[in-house]
């Protein structure tokens, strides 16, 4: 399976980068494991980071969301994060077996979930190939 892994780092109040992508994509496990850390000169208040999933293939079937929250990663921190997909591959989305691409969203958020900035700036995108 190609995987792309695409990661975007919007609306923080620092800069963020991605140290470490790994995942584990087989019949009985489906895991993808990413640590961010904080290379900014601030705090970077809440943020919250999305997994997606897509296929080469728009069928009708739905494929599942994961979505972490972290209050604040703070300077020259680092946080892990795992998104199992284990438990919801199930048959109405073929197991999951179709996926070639992991989209990974990092986006900054104000105590109530609203993003702080609105930004689309492909300077921010990170692409990584794990075959």
């Amino acid at each position: 399976m190609k995987t792309l892994l695409m990661t975007f780092f919007p609306n923080t109040r620092s800069k963020l980068t991605l140290t470490k992508f790994d995942f584990t994509w087989t019949n009985s496990k489906k895991e993808i494991i990413v640590q961010i850390k904080n290379i900014g000169t601030q705090n970077t208040g809440p943020i919250e980071i999305d997994f997606d999933l897509e296929k080469d293939i728009m069928s009708e079937n739905s494929l599942p969301h994961i979505t972490h929250t972290t209050n604040e990663l703070k300077k020259d921190d680092s946080i892990d994060f795992t998104a199992d997909f284990t438990s919801l591959s199930q048959p109405h989305n073929k197991y999951l077996a179709d996926v070639n691409k992991i989209i990974i969203h990092v986006e900054g958020k104000t105590k109530v979930n609203i993003p702080i900035i609105a930004t689309n700036s492909k300077d921010n995108n990170i692409e990584a190939n794990k075959t």
